[in-house]
């Protein structure tokens, strides 16, 4: 299930003009490829980040005492994305949209997994002269198979 949410993310990252041709994933890893700063920009790094049960967990065992055959799942990815820092208008007018783009193109789809997929938050992971890239998080539920 996680590739074919990968896969589904990539292909709604790719419906974002801008990162039509420069969208890319990797399953697993922990920082982006220090390649990525020699790539023309924009361009997306979409990472699977990690999943987990979304069941509380308690101290003295699940309150009710039944454990589900299948729990619920929840995949959280993270998509770096790499934009120009030309000037701050070009960043009011040009890259702040691309990000929002970005977060339009996948906030409240339907995944694969039938569930829709949530937007997490952003935060700003990357600073140099000349680009800058935004980390936002996606989150998404599912059912193992």
């Amino acid at each position: 299930m996680i590739a074919a949410l990968a896969a589904d993310l990539l292909a709604k990252f790719r419906t974002v003009p801008a990162l039509e041709n420069s969208a890319s994933l990797s399953i697993g890893g922990r920082s982006s490829d220090p390649g990525l700063v020699k790539v023309p920009l924009p361009v997306a790094w979409l990472t699977f980040s990690r999943d987990a049960s979304d069941e509380q967990s308690y101290e003295h065992g699940p309150a009710s005492g039944m454990i589900h055959a299948a729990p619920l799942m929840i995949a959280t990815f993270s998509a770096t994305i790499f934009v120009p820092y030309l000037s701050d208008d070009d960043l009011l007018s040009t890259q702040y949209p691309l990000l929002l783009a970005a977060v339009n193109a996948v906030h409240a789809t339907e995944s694969p997994s039938g569930m829709r997929w949530r937007y997490a938050g952003q935060r700003i992971a990357l600073v140099y002269p000349d680009r800058l890239a935004y980390e936002q998080r996606y989150t998404v539920n599912y059912t193992p198979n």
